[in-house]
């Protein structure tokens, strides 16, 4: 009789278990139906999807613009003359990596949100892979590689921001004591303002993206733009200068399509489970392992 007592209540536990998973799930879809950000959804879409991509939260505004990309953004680039080989001694003393502005008169104006950071070039570690690996390891937001172009080695550096902002002025304190000329670690040296010593070559010149939004002419140092359209983000693929493109911003529906499907569906596995816990079989006068039981009917009158 203990055993079958036993055996009783394990099925009941049982039973118990996959009522309250059912609940559960159900409870989960309730409460998401009553989050408002479910009825706030707004989507956007641009009719040309590979002049950008674009997408939308809850602030953005019901409305149609019209959108052309003039250019995109662009981290400058700047490469080396070509050295024999990756162990090619190069020069020790240190570099100055810094960020700004190139001016129409020439002039160089400092980005104030980057400070510039000075790498050490140790004598015993001054190849070009040496240089190379101790640009990357200063976290001086550029990146450095060398590239074989067939005529030799060169070290690339490139910004890791986009923008006109973020031009680089590289300057160093050459080991042999001049600065300026194109020996040693001054082969190095970038400065592209009047007077500046640039050994090195652009590849890449650093540039802003410009699109125009309904007639109004935008420039941002990103490719992602968040703060033009209120609510709405734009991330530039290509620049199509004339060409406009329509975005329409409208209320999103699928997030409460999803929603009360969730709820309706939950709300049937939810009865079937109770149904199925509590039936009484009248052909057999067999009762199912919750039949009758007041816990059962309560949760289902609630």
């Amino acid at each position: 009789q203990l055993n079958n007592k036993k055996a009783e209540q394990k099925a009941q536990l049982s039973a118990f278990g996959s009522l309250k998973s059912a609940l559960s799930t159900f409870q989960d879809s309730v409460q998401e139906l009553a989050k408002p950000a479910v009825f706030n959804g707004y989507k956007a879409a641009l009719a040309d999807a590979t002049m950008a991509t674009v997408s939308a939260s809850s602030s953005a505004v019901a409305g149609k613009h019209d959108i052309e990309v003039q250019s995109t953004a662009q981290s400058q680039k700047i490469k080396s003359e070509a050295f024999a080989s990756t162990d090619t001694t190069i020069g020790s003393g240190t570099l100055t990596i810094a960020f700004g502005t190139y001016n129409g008169d020439g002039s160089f104006t400092a980005n104030t949100e980057k400070s510039a950071k000075t790498i050490t070039i140790d004598s015993g570690k001054s190849s070009l892979a040496d240089i190379r690996d101790a640009i990357n390891d200063a976290n001086a937001d550029v990146t450095a590689s060398i590239v074989n172009d067939g005529s030799g080695n060169r070290l690339v550096i490139a910004s890791k921001d986009s923008g006109l902002a973020n031009a680089l002025k590289i300057t160093a304190n050459d080991a042999d004591g001049d600065h300026t000329n194109n020996a040693g670690l001054s082969k190095l040296a970038f400065d592209a303002s009047t007077g500046g010593v640039t050994n090195m070559t652009e590849t890449v010149a650093a540039k802003n993206a410009i699109l125009v939004i309904d007639g109004i002419t935008i420039q941002k140092s990103s490719n992602t733009i968040d703060d033009a359209l209120e609510g709405v983000t734009i991330n530039l693929l290509k620049a199509e200068p004339g060409t406009t493109s329509t975005l329409t911003v409208e209320k999103d529906n699928s997030s409460i399509e999803e929603a009360l499907k969730s709820l309706v569906s939950t709300y049937n596995d939810l009865d079937k489970t109770i149904s199925k816990l509590s039936r009484y079989d009248s052909t057999n006068n067999q009762g199912s392992i919750l039949t009758g039981d007041s816990t059962v009917r309560m949760v289902q009158f609630r």
